[in-house]
């Protein structure tokens, strides 16, 4: 997984009541606050979800069932509009490498989606309302591939346009046949127009004129409406064309340059928010001033980034007290090198990993398992978690989830993947793996992963060196 990623997931909990915006030629309709989601799960199983919040910041959801028998697992959500929801299965592969399939679900507030899990399947047991799986939503473009060994615009557009065409079409028959209630069409509508742009700004960006932008720009607020990390997508499209076209290098005048209707706009905000966040040639707090600077002068101000500026600022006071600092569950600090020096004698293996990482999570049972069979060995196990500060929370509830919160050495980076650690040990991906000699020599900086069968062989084959 992208350390790109990094800032986009965790957990939630907020309980607020308001309004969703619909189309122009429908009234406003007031939702349920939130959504029902119940899996029922086998014996030691889970499941984990992605999905955008009401601020439009990506989540993690985990479903699991530590019992030796079958559970119906039920987590309320809080939701103020119609949310894509994602579901990962994922397997795992050579070097460090995994298949991911992607199950694709449309829920409206008020709604409760019931699932069954059977090994690494989930199938569909009962929807209430108009919860629609996605899988006839073609989110990838129909013949794209095809499309794009050509390399024409006319064949890339055309493959885009006949998948949303397709869309609609099996959106309007169900409609028609009575399968969906006109709220949920006017939803999927919405959504199948989204998937477009998401699909034309992955795949056909180039192609796009200045008029298909202003039509976009047009669109965007709509958009809001549906929850869906395809949004960013969309906005990385707009905000690229908006500095293109102004021939500016600063990214805030891009921002400038957008509608007065959409600088207002929470979105807007949160989007830029993350942008700030995901910069990583912001080094100091005065380059991160700076860049404050410009974006006030861009026309954006909000109480978020004043917050943001506080907890960075926060982080950095932390970073000063320890070279490559952490912080274990009771909020010690400690430093990676001393801890090292207090393991002198024994390897110590180290798992990298994040409360919203689905791949490292998978990994965790696996890990753990072939700890409790090396426990007399010479060998230290280290967690590090690289979740940043605004979820700490979460790293503490999924170190009580997998039960890591009962070991010596459970610990979150401080500054998540801007930490020193990150760094010098160049790791661009979660899960990753090191193993440190007896020394506190590095022997192993890309270890394979837990769940392969000859994991334990590999380890033991350095203790008994």
């Amino acid at each position: 997984m992208d350390l790109r990623w990094l800032l986009l997931i965790g957990m939630f909990s907020c309980h607020a009541s308001v309004k969703q915006e619909k189309p122009a030629t429908t009234a406003q309709k007031v939702y349920p606050e939130q959504v029902t989601i119940e899996v029922n799960l086998a014996p030691l199983n889970r499941v984990l979800f992605n999905y955008t919040d009401n601020q439009n910041q990506q989540q993690g959801l985990e479903f699991k069932n530590p019992s030796k028998h079958d559970t119906i697992v039920t987590k309320n959500i809080a939701l103020n509009r119609p949310t894509h929801f994602t579901r990962g299965v994922i397997t795992g592969g050579h070097n460090n490498k995994f298949t991911v399939h992607i199950d694709n679900y449309l829920v409206l507030p008020g709604d409760t989606l019931k699932l069954q899990s059977a090994d690494e399947k989930l199938f569909q047991r009962y929807y209430s309302g108009g919860t629609v799986q996605l899988d006839n939503i073609f989110l990838i473009p129909t013949g794209f591939e095809a499309a794009t060994k050509k390399t024409r615009k006319e064949d890339v557009l055309k493959s885009i346009d006949d998948s949303s065409a397709k869309s609609l079409a099996f959106i309007e028959t169900s409609y028609q046949q009575k399968k969906i209630k006109k709220e949920y069409y006017d939803v999927l509508k919405q959504f199948a127009q989204l998937n477009r742009y998401n699909n034309i700004s992955k795949y056909a960006s180039a192609y796009l004129s200045a008029g298909d932008y202003s039509q976009l720009l047009g669109q965007l607020e709509g958009m809001n409406s549906v929850g869906s990390k395809q949004l960013n997508n969309i906005l990385d499209l707009v905000i690229q064309h908006q500095k293109s076209s102004i021939g500016n290098g600063n990214r805030w005048s891009a921002f400038s340059s957008l509608p007065d209707s959409l600088k207002t706009k929470q979105m807007i905000k949160q989007y830029a928010l993350h942008q700030l966040k995901s910069d990583g040639s912001i080094k100091s707090k005065t380059m991160l001033e700076a860049q404050l600077n410009l974006l006030a002068k861009a026309g954006f101000a909000d109480p978020m980034f004043t917050n943001y500026y506080e907890e960075y600022v926060h982080l950095e006071n932390l970073k000063s007290v320890t070279s490559a600092g952490m912080v274990n569950t009771k909020g010690d600090t400690v430093d990676f090198r001393s801890l090292l020096q207090s393991l002198k004698g024994k390897y110590v293996f180290v798992d990298i990993w994040a409360s919203w990482c689905m791949p490292c999570r998978q990994q965790i049972p696996f890990l753990q398992k072939t700890k409790e069979s090396l426990k007399h060995q010479n060998i230290a196990f280290v967690s590090l978690s690289i979740d940043i500060e605004t979820l700490h929370n979460e790293w503490l509830k999924a170190s009580h989830s997998e039960e890591l919160d009962k070991e010596a050495y459970n610990f979150r980076l401080i500054g998540g993947y801007r930490n020193k650690f990150i760094q010098v040990n160049k790791i661009s991906t979660a899960p990753r793996y090191l193993l440190y000699g007896p020394q506190g020599e590095i022997v192993n900086n890309d270890f394979i992963t837990p769940d392969k069968n000859n994991f334990k062989t590999e380890l033991l084959s350095y203790l008994k060196e």
